[in-house]
This record gives C-alpha cells, sequence and structure tokens, in this order.
C-alpha cells in the first residue's frame, strides 16, 4: 500500500516486462499528471480499484468547492445538484466524463462517479480543466491549471484483451493502456484483431482551444500536426483504432508490449516526398506561434489508390475545429492518392468554427511536375502553392453561410507549364464551374497585372457579354448582368493576338 508510481511533466514511474512466474500483492497508487490545458483527454486507469470513480480521480471530495488535495484530482461534471451520483454540480449540468457506445458510434456520458470503479485499460474521454481549485461557480471563468490524477488498486500482469462490438468497417473504438508502462502500438496492434494497423488516433491537449484529435502513422510514429503523439502509449492514456473489416475487433495487450522510458517528449511530423500538408490556426495562433487547431496530409506514389482503402485514415470530429480532405463523402485526415494527374480537384471539409480570423499554413514537399492551388469559394480567389511552405489567412463569418459552408475550400492540380507550353493563356481555369448567380472568376496565372478581353456567348452564338478586364492576383473576376438563364456559355479569352475559349455553365 505505500508504492507510489510518480508522474511529472518530464517522466513516469513505470513498472517494465513482468515475468510470467511472479506475482504481484497489494495495492500501489499509480498517478497521471495532467499538463495545464482546459482540455479534453482519453484517459485510462492502470489499475483495477475497489474503491469509486470519485474516492479516486475525485479525491473523495464533498462538495464541488472542496478541495481536498491542492494539486491533485479533478472536478468530474454532470449535474446542476452538487455530488448527485457523485457528480460536481454546475450551472449548465454537462457532463464532463464518457464512454464509448460503439454499437451506436457515439460518446456517451457515465451515469455516476459515485458507484462506478476504476478497471485497466478502460478508456473514458475526461474534460479536465485542471485540480479542484478551479472555481465552477463562476460560468465566465475559464482559468485551468495542472494536476495529478491518481488511483490506487491492484495491477494487472499478464495478457489483457479488451473486446468491442463493432460490426462496421471503419467502426472506431476507444481502448486504455492498462499497464503502468509505456506500449507500442505497433506491437500491440500486430497481436490484436480486425484492426487497421496503419493508424490510430490520439487527443491532443495541447492543440487548439479545447484539443485536437491527432491520427499517428503507423508503423513510424509520425503526424502532420507536428505534435508530440507517436507510436507510444503512455500509461494512463487512452486512443481510439477504426476497425478493418465488418464484424468484432478486439484488442490484445501483453507484457512484451512494454516499452517503459519511451516517454512522449518529440515532435515526429510526417514526411514524404511528395505530399501535401495543411495545418488550420486561428490567426492569432499562427501569429503568435501558438498550437495547431487541424490539419491533415495527402501522400502521393505510384501505385497508391485513389479509392478509399484501408490505407486511408478516416478522421474522427473534434469538438470545435475540423480539417480534412472530403473523398465522395467520407471524411479523411490521411489520404494516400497516385501521382496527381492535371484538373484533379480535391475537396477539403472545414467545420466547426470558433473565431473569425484563420490562417491554412501549406507545405509542399516534392510533387515538381504538377502546380497546386487553393481554391476558396467564398472570396474567389486562386492562390497558386508554392514548394515549401504557403499561408493563407481567411475570416468568417457566421451570418453567412458561405464564409462558413464546409467545402469553401478545394486543392486544384494542374501540370507544370512545359518549354513548348509557355503561351500566356496556358492554365486558365474558370471557377467556380458551374456557376449559380451572375458572377465567376478567371484564374490566369500568366496574366497578373495584365489587361484582357473576355467574351461570353451562348450556344446560339448571340454574345451575351464583352469587356476588358483586369487581372489582379492571379484572378479576373466577371460580373455578369442580372436574369443569366441555366444552361451551358462559351468564354472566349483574348490577350495580345491570343485567344482561347472555355465552356462556362450557369446551374
Amino acid at each position: 500500500g505505500n508504492l507510489v508510481f510518480v508522474s511529472t511533466p518530464t517522466s513516469n514511474g513505470e513498472l517494465a516486462e513482468v515475468p510470467n512466474t511472479s506475482l504481484i500483492n497489494g495495492e500501489v497508487t499509480v498517478q497521471r499528471y495532467m499538463q495545464n490545458s482546459r482540455s479534453y483527454r482519453m484517459v485510462s486507469s492502470a489499475v483495477t480499484t475497489t474503491t469509486s470513480i470519485h474516492e479516486n480521480w475525485q479525491e473523495g471530495a464533498t462538495s464541488n468547492t472542496d478541495n481536498p488535495a491542492p494539486g491533485f484530482g479533478t472536478h468530474i461534471t454532470g449535474t446542476t445538484a452538487d455530488q448527485t451520483n457523485g457528480f460536481d454540480g454546475t450551472i449548465t449540468g454537462n457532463s464532463s466524463m464518457f464512454t464509448v457506445n460503439v454499437p451506436n458510434q457515439q460518446f456517451e456520458a457515465i451515469n455516476n462517479t459515485d458507484i462506478n470503479t476504476l478497471n485497466a485499460g478502460e478508456a473514458y474521454l475526461l474534460f479536465v480543466r485542471g485540480d479542484r481549485s478551479i472555481d465552477l461557480t463562476n460560468p465566465t471563468d475559464n482559468l485551468s491549471s495542472s494536476t495529478v490524477l491518481r488511483t490506487t488498486g491492484s495491477l494487472i500482469t499478464g495478457t489483457n484483451t479488451q473486446n468491442f462490438a463493432t460490426s462496421t468497417e471503419g467502426d472506431l473504438v476507444m481502448f486504455g493502456n492498462p499497464y503502468q508502462s509505456t506500449v507500442d502500438i505497433n506491437s500491440v496492434f500486430a497481436a490484436s484483431t480486425n484492426v487497421n494497423t496503419g493508424y490510430y488516433y490520439v487527443y491532443d491537449p495541447s492543440l487548439g482551444a479545447y484539443g485536437s484529435y491527432v491520427t499517428v502513422i503507423l508503423p513510424s510514429g509520425s503526424n502532420t500536426s507536428g505534435s508530440t503523439a507517436n507510436q507510444f502509449l503512455q500509461p494512463g492514456q487512452g486512443a481510439q483504432v477504426s476497425t478493418l473489416a465488418a464484424g468484432t475487433s478486439s484488442i490484445v495487450l501483453s507484457e512484451s508490449d512494454k516499452s517503459p522510458g519511451e516517454f512522449t517528449n518529440s515532435n515526429r511530423p510526417f514526411t514524404s516526398s511528395d505530399m501535401l500538408t495543411v495545418k488550420l490556426f486561428t490567426t492569432e495562433n499562427f501569429n503568435n506561434r501558438g498550437s495547431v487547431h487541424d490539419s491533415f496530409g495527402i501522400v502521393f506514389a505510384e501505385g497508391y489508390n485513389n479509392g478509399l482503402t484501408s490505407d486511408d485514415a478516416v478522421k474522427p470530429m473534434n469538438f470545435y475545429e475540423n480539417l480534412g480532405i472530403n473523398n465522395n463523402g467520407t471524411y479523411l485526415s490521411i489520404e494516400q492518392r497516385e501521382l496527381p494527374q492535371s484538373a484533379e480537384v480535391y475537396t477539403l471539409y472545414s467545420t466547426g468554427y470558433t473565431k473569425s480570423e484563420y490562417t491554412l499554413k501549406l507545405t509542399v514537399d516534392g510533387l515538381e511536375n504538377t502546380s497546386l492551388y487553393l481554391d476558396d469559394r467564398f472570396t474567389g480567389l486562386s492562390t497558386l502553392l508554392a514548394t515549401g511552405d504557403t499561408t493563407y489567412g481567411f475570416t468568417v463569418d457566421a451570418n453567412n453561410p458561405i464564409s462558413i459552408a464546409s467545402d469553401r475550400f478545394s486543392i486544384r492540380t494542374e501540370q507544370r507549364l512545359g518549354v513548348e507550353d509557355n503561351d500566356l493563356l496556358a492554365g486558365i481555369r474558370l471557377f467556380p464551374n458551374p456557376f449559380n448567380g451572375n458572377t465567376f472568376y478567371i484564374n490566369a496565372p500568366k496574366l497578373n497585372g495584365e489587361q484582357l478581353t473576355v467574351s461570353i456567348n451562348d450556344l446560339t452564338g448571340r454574345n451575351i457579354y464583352e469587356k476588358t478586364l483586369d487581372c489582379l492576383e492571379n484572378t479576373i473576376t466577371v460580373k455578369m448582368g442580372d436574369n443569366i438563364s441555366s444552361g451551358v456559355y462559351l468564354v472566349t479569352l483574348n490577350y495580345d493576338e491570343e485567344a482561347n475559349t472555355y465552356r462556362l455553365i450557369n446551374e
């Protein structure tokens, strides 16, 4: 009863592989340090307790203002009447501790903390404000602090199997580390059943405003967010993984999976010879070198499949800002594709804005033969993505549906100009196409600062528009008259005795 595994910002006390001839008797106390960040976490216990969640993680407090051990424990909420079912009362009564309802694929609030006990490896999503010094009675108090969750119970040794009633390919399950030791997820997944061994998902509390999912690429342990998350799952930590096929699944952990000393303390950004990485920041965070809110990556290589496969990582949804790739209605955080072809369009998925000013950081590695453009259908701007980093600032207005549309942004590909393809009208693109209304835009990457004549005819040959327009920031804005009929139009561009015609559809 006197053995304590201490957890600090830089290390954890750990128990290495235990031989199957050994037996551990008695209870121990395990700690899990929580950094100063008012955020969600995926947590688990490394011991099985005979006492309640309330006695352990809430330090047995008698009220929502009781702080029996400063620096330890946290509030767990779920009621307006303080201490009902063990919960700390708040004005809203919102829950802060959840399990996953696997058949329904959704988080589900726990029903009490004064009866439920903790089992080693059982995972929870827990919103941690800090220790119990945080004032819950003030709804505007967004203060936070670091804290340590401590749990007293019996350590488990030997194999731990966690079974899940999954039924569909791509179902997500949440599992926990049952040991007081870091484990190597590559080793764990090698022994598990019906899980996608290429990725798993960690919730990083240091990202965004209230934490963010990080897709960890296996076996390398890299990610696109610059997060410290890697292939080593810490003691007291939970994570998620998706199923590989229809049917039940299981996570199997054993003593040989332990990797003590692999404390998560270094960034492992994902790199590839041909890759696009996009990160979403609030502009305030970006300017102050703060944390990313969300990210995704597209890896290109010969032999990859543009369809949805197990090589693609389905995107788990954050509670606030989300950024990913929309592949025919399936949202991805990592997509593996064939090398780009000209005129491909990759639709981005973005939602959950809580601020008005944001910045995208887009990084292009390799792709020497392809030009990538970021298209913003709200502003009409098309931005060429240079090799290396490109930043794009934008604003959102909750009262403007196009501004916050989940498909506002897309990435478009064009083949880079060869020696024989150097005419000034090369690379022209009309967008949006189809369009709806009386305004569309022309991207003219070789005519910036120039003027050209735009003529529009319907399919009967009747000329309905002709003007000389300026090309500013590679973009020409064409405002046609009102009451433009739906149909197909021919847009002819004339510049310096060169002319090209393009099809334009008005919905």
